[in-house]
């Protein structure tokens, strides 16, 4: 019988965390065919077909013993906590965190409690104190997490907890439904997570594709990566995805200076115009992403440059910008002596983007 789901509502980010963490178990469950619609910061997910929850399961149970080797060891055990670990920027902060999951597998039951529209009031989470729901770690959603975001100032003391299953959930999206670009520089830790979502609706295929190409992914880097930037380096880097009707990238960033953290941004933006766009680039210009590793994400400006070209793709500007963004390119890959071999590549750039 078909499966009707839904997310809890409480913000679009970790409602979007928990909708890729239920298509992954609901995967694992033998799902094959369904949809995944928006509803507002919500979203539905309807299976077409019965699923077996037991074999779900043995993948929580594998989990939950990278789990317990990773407290006992005292550092992340395995690619899943491996990219819990590079979302987090509060290092103290990873065994709870940890603790928390095992404990959440403990105390799962059934995807089936998602049928309930009403879930997140009936299991009482909320910004309140509770000893039965962990805490939301900011990773897991920028505006009501283990600290309380108000104009992008984070306040200490003030959680917001959500219920086992969600936790759970919001953990196994973002592991395997999002891409998480960590920033070390000086005293100063941020990570940048990209996740992609339906703007309207979408086949559960398309939420599957876009799992393979982000689950387990991040980089390291040490110099700033302006947000607009984010999404066009995780496109280049992961596995070609083709371009999505009414696809849309959700990015937040959560940073460490000293002791202060804060969430200096949060931006939804339509991505289909960038998915054809990587799309082509990578087609004609095969070592695209080892040109963006090896040249752009050396430099202090190359990221400048590649959020001005991601801005220009996305706003559907590149045709009015192409050449002064090119000539930037060009003068920048200029100053290193081992880019300047990259320079005919750049005439393909060209061509591609004039026919976006």
């Amino acid at each position: 019988m078909p499966l009707e789901l839904y997310t809890p509502g409480h913000n679009l980010v970790t409602d979007s965390l928990i909708m890729h963490g239920m298509v992954r178990y609901l995967v694992w469950a033998g799902a094959r065919r369904g949809s995944v619609e928006r509803i507002g910061e919500r979203f539905r997910i309807i299976v077409n077909e019965d699923v077996d929850e037991n074999k779900a399961v043995k993948e929580l149970v594998r989990l939950q013993g990278q789990c317990r080797s990773t407290i006992e060891k005292i550092e992340a055990i395995g690619l899943f906590l491996r990219k819990v670990w590079a979302s987090n920027v509060n290092e103290p902060a990873f065994p709870a965190w940890v603790r928390s999951l095992s404990q959440s597998i403990t105390a799962f039951k059934s995807i089936k409690t998602y049928t309930d529209i009403n879930h997140a009031a009936n299991s009482n989470e909320g910004r309140r104190s509770s000893r039965v729901n962990p805490t939301a770690y900011l990773p897991l959603g920028p505006i009501y997490g283990k600290y309380l975001s108000r104009d992008y100032v984070v306040k200490e003391n003030v959680q917001y907890t959500i219920c086992p299953t969600c936790f759970l959930m919001a953990n196994m999206g973002l592991a395997y439904g999002s891409f998480v670009l960590r920033v070390n520089k000086g005293n100063r830790i941020s990570s940048i997570m990209v996740t992609l979502i339906p703007s309207v609706k979408a086949d559960l295929i398309d939420i599957v594709l876009v799992q393979r190409a982000f689950e387990h992914r991040y980089n390291e880097f040490n110099l700033d990566i302006p947000i607009l930037a984010a999404p066009l380096i995780v496109l280049s880097f992961g596995e070609t995805l083709y371009a999505f009707e009414n696809m849309d990238a959700l990015i937040w960033i959560y940073e460490k200076s000293g002791n202060f953290m804060r969430i200096p941004n949060y931006i939804q933006i339509n991505i289909e115009g960038l998915l054809k766009a990587i799309s082509d680039i990578k087609y004609h210009i095969p070592q695209w992403p080892r040109i963006l590793n090896d040249c752009f994400l050396k430099n202090e400006d190359g990221p400048i440059i590649l959020a001005e070209l991601s801005e220009a793709i996305i706003n559907n500007t590149i045709k009015d910008n192409i050449y002064n963004i090119t000539r930037e390119i060009v003068e920048f890959l200029k100053k290193k002596e081992t880019c300047i071999a990259h320079l005919d590549a750049i005439k393909k750039l060209v061509d591609v983007l004039a026919e976006l």
